[in-house]
C-alpha cells in the first residue's frame, strides 16, 4: 500500500505459488488500486469496485473487451487517433470479459505520448515483436504511441498520468 501523505509504502503483499496476483485480492472500501496492463481483467476490476475500492490501470490494445454504452463494442485504433487528433480523450465505457460476459463501468481515458515518447515505444513494440518472433500489426504500432487508461475514478486521472512526461513506462 502507497500512503500518498508520506510518498513512500506502507505494506506490500506478495502472492506464493498457490495463489495467481489479482487487482482484487484483499481489496478494501476507499482504496485506489493502482496496476499495470496485466491486471486490466474486467472480472477483477468488477470485483474491485464491489469491495468500494476504485481502480486506475494502464490497458492493453487488445483487452478487455470495451463497450459504448449501447453495448457495441469500442475499436481502440480509431479512439487513440481521435486521442490524437483532440489532444486526449475521456469516455464512460463498459469494460467486459470475454468468457463469463461481467461488465464494470469504467472511464477510457486515452493520452498520445510525446513526439520523441511515442516513436521510443513504437521501436520497442517492434524490438518485442521481433524477440517474440511475430509480425506486430501496424494498428498495435500506432497504438504503442498512447497511454490507454481505465478507472473508476470520477476525476480525471490526467495529474497522475502525466506533468511533463508519463509517469508510466511506455514500453512496459
Amino acid at each position: 500500500m502507497f500512503d500518498l501523505s508520506r510518498l513512500q509504502l506502507c505494506s506490500v503483499q506478495v502472492s506464493d505459488r498457490r495463489e495467481a496476483e489479482r487487482l482484487s485480492r484483499g481489496a478494501k472500501a476507499g482504496e485506489l488500486r493502482i496496476a499495470d496492463r496485466a491486471h486490466a481483467k474486467a472480472t477483477d476490476l468488477a470485483q474491485v469496485v464491489a469491495a468500494g475500492a476504485d481502480f486506475l490501470v494502464r490497458a492493453p490494445s487488445n483487452y478487455p473487451r470495451l463497450l459504448d454504452g449501447n453495448g457495441q463494442p469500442l475499436d481502440r485504433l480509431t479512439l487513440c487517433r481521435e486521442a490524437g487528433e483532440k489532444g486526449g480523450l475521456d469516455r464512460a465505457v463498459r469494460v467486459q470479459d470475454g468468457k463469463s460476459k461481467a461488465e464494470v463501468a469504467a472511464r477510457l481515458v486515452i493520452l498520445p505520448l510525446p513526439a520523441e515518447a511515442a516513436e521510443k515505444a513504437r521501436r520497442a513494440a517492434r524490438r518485442a515483436a521481433s524477440k517474440a518472433q511475430y509480425q506486430p500489426s501496424q494498428a498495435g504500432i500506432e497504438m504503442a504511441g498512447h497511454l490507454v487508461l481505465l478507472t473508476s475514478l470520477a476525476g480525471s486521472p490526467r495529474p497522475i498520468a502525466c506533468g511533463g512526461r508519463s509517469s508510466w513506462p511506455s514500453n512496459a
